[in-house]
């Protein structure tokens, strides 16, 4: 691909990307006090958000591969190799964010905080768990989107993915923490 025509498709979207990773900050802000209010929350959040990213980010990659190898074409966004990835998105969420809550309970325990160790877990659970499977469709949507504006997923797909699991994590946070922990 020439350098033009990547600068033309990459370009405008991570601008628009960048001033949505602006509000996410604010939204942040904006919910500090929901964070608060589950002890270790706070704690998992820029971890959580990570995970969002990198594992986002390698199923965007992968997929982008598998376009460019023939495996998947418009007409099979939503075929086995998404299944297949969709799949390994949401066991890979599961397992790191075991591993966070963890480290943020340690954490937590070294501080001397108390913390609901159910509460935490199906707060932080259930936020990832849903985020992941939320990200993995629009995902494929924005793959779907990419082939039909015949533009390169490389371009497209991994810098969505990994504003839009900023987003995505962030509002699962906060319906979890409200919902479960009787804040909304």
């Amino acid at each position: 691909m020439q350098s033009r025509s990547m600068l033309r498709q990459s370009l405008p979207l991570l601008i628009l990307l960048g001033i949505a990773e602006a509000g996410a900050g604010g939204v942040l802000g904006g919910f500090i006090e929901t964070f608060n209010q589950i002890d270790g929350l706070i704690l998992l959040i820029p971890a959580l958000i990570a995970l969002r990213g990198y594992i986002g980010g390698a199923m965007a990659s992968r997929l982008g591969s598998a376009i460019h190898l023939g495996l998947i074409s418009s007409e099979n966004v939503m075929g086995r190799i998404a299944r297949m990835n969709i799949k390994a998105n949401i066991v890979l969420s599961f397992m790191l964010t075991i591993v966070s809550l963890g480290y943020a309970f340690t954490l937590s325990m070294v501080l001397n905080r108390e913390v609901d160790l159910l509460l935490l877990g199906a707060v932080v659970m259930t936020a990832a768990l849903a985020s992941a499977l939320l990200l993995s469709l629009l995902t494929l949507l924005i793959i779907k989107v990419s082939f039909m504006r015949e533009l390169d997923p490389d371009n497209i797909t991994s810098p969505m993915v990994a504003t839009l699991g900023d987003a995505v994590t962030l509002g699962c946070l906060v319906l979890a923490a409200g919902t479960m922990g009787g804040l909304l």
